[in-house]
């Protein structure tokens, strides 16, 4: 017997081992709450919202007495995100994901969408999970474009990627886990040169990734333990004209609780494309909110990057209460203070971290902001400059409706 409140209140569910259907016990408009059955199952003790004030009930033998409704396939919405960002450079940009499921967690769908008033332009990512066992199975569909600088050819290219996947995922334990993908990719590229020219091609995808997360959340953002990724994938053209390629990424971000309420946040991110023929791939992607704060969205590009972000959070405003123009009570408004640094190269060992007395490749991003936890978004306002440690940039500004990293 369990208590869910899969359909809006909390309610009893029974689960029938032998048959393996679930059944619905009880229907109560007010939910239930604290039930307890005694160990030989004859009594049913719950805490009752009624006439105004809670009560308890006793049932007597609930398991043969109250009547149950088997149920069927039924799925419930978990989750709804939504996420808008405004910049001088790329305008609006929103997104919208949504996540559906029965009540064992069994079976799971999962949909996000950018830009969703423009479906045709709009990037698609579509999951529906398997879970009734240790592993799990997943099938993947994603539609993805995007513009990237094709430097082989000097212009400006259009991709677009439709991929059918499947994935494994095996739990070694509580925090621990490794993941399959085998998937079949249809890629679009159009170069825009004197005319256009337009090629097609077909990838046979293979990645396995380890991963490793046992952290905790504040209300705006993980605050205490380690969450991280180690990731191979290595792409099989199906035509022989384009090479193969690998792709690695690390993604290790750990949190250090200081106080009760301040913590040290520091992630790191090394990643990078290997291939014969890079000019077939589309490069890597740095600056803006989510990575390197005080530079312009994806303002850097190369088939190499790493990022080093270090931040102190803490509490900023306690209680706020406003009564003029509008009445207004907002708590619990966190605050950070960050350092971003990363670089984007098409060859390692070209790279030039810093040269003459300032920085050359490594850029240096530094700022403030704040967070809120508003229920269904953590909204942040962030400040960022730039600098290569001889001058210094105007004040980025972001607004984002997303939780910390």
């Amino acid at each position: 017997m369990v208590l869910a409140d899969w359909e809006g209140s909390y309610d009893l569910y029974v689960w029938d081992i032998d048959k393996e259907r679930l059944y619905h016990k009880l229907e109560i408009m007010g939910g239930i709450y604290s039930p307890t059955v005694t160990p030989d199952g004859k009594y049913l003790a719950m805490s009752v919202y009624n006439n105004g004030g809670w009560d308890i009930f006793i049932v007597k033998e609930p398991f043969n007495q109250l009547e149950t409704r088997a149920m069927g396939f039924e799925l419930a919405p978990d989750w709804v995100f939504g996420k808008i960002e405004y910049s001088s450079y790329g305008g609006i940009y929103t997104r919208l994901s949504l996540a559906f499921s029965d009540i064992l967690g069994n079976h799971r769908f999962y949909v996000d969408l950018d830009n969703p008033s423009d479906l045709a332009n709009s990037n698609i990512l579509f999951i529906y999970w398997y879970l009734p066992k240790r592993w799990d199975w997943l099938f993947y569909f994603s539609k993805v474009g995007g513009y990237y600088y094709n430097y082989r050819y000097g212009c400006w290219t259009y991709l677009r990627m439709l991929g059918i996947s499947n994935a494994f995922s095996y739990p070694i334990d509580r925090f621990h886990r490794v993941d399959l993908w085998v998937g079949f990719v249809d890629v679009k590229e159009e170069m825009y040169l004197a005319k256009t020219y337009t090629q097609y091609y077909d990838l046979l995808d293979i990645r396995t990734s380890y991963v490793i997360d046992n952290t905790l959340w504040r209300s705006t953002g993980p605050a205490i333990g380690t969450r991280a990724s180690l990731s191979l994938e290595h792409v099989i053209p199906i035509q022989p004209r384009v090479a193969s390629a690998t792709y690695y990424e690390l993604d290790y971000r750990h949190y250090t609780r200081l106080t009760a309420r301040y913590s040290w946040a520091n992630r790191f991110i090394f990643a990078g494309l290997l291939s014969r023929q890079l000019y077939h791939y589309t490069p890597l992607w740095i600056g803006g909110p989510d990575d390197l704060r005080g530079y312009d969205y994806g303002e850097f590009s190369g088939y190499h990057i790493g990022v080093w972000n270090t931040e102190l959070r803490y509490p900023f405003i306690d209680n706020l209460k406003i009564a003029f123009p509008l009445p207004m009570y907002l708590c619990n408004i966190r605050g950070g203070i960050f350092i971003d640094m990363g670089f984007a190269t098409n060859n390692l060992r070209e790279l030039r971290l810093y040269e003459n007395g300032r920085l050359k490749d490594l850029k240096l991003g530094f700022g403030t902001g704040i967070r809120m936890n508003f229920g269904y978004f953590v909204l942040q306002v962030t400040c960022a400059w730039h600098t290569d440690l001889v001058s210094y940039s105007v004040p980025y500004w972001y607004v984002s409706f997303n939780p910390e990293f």
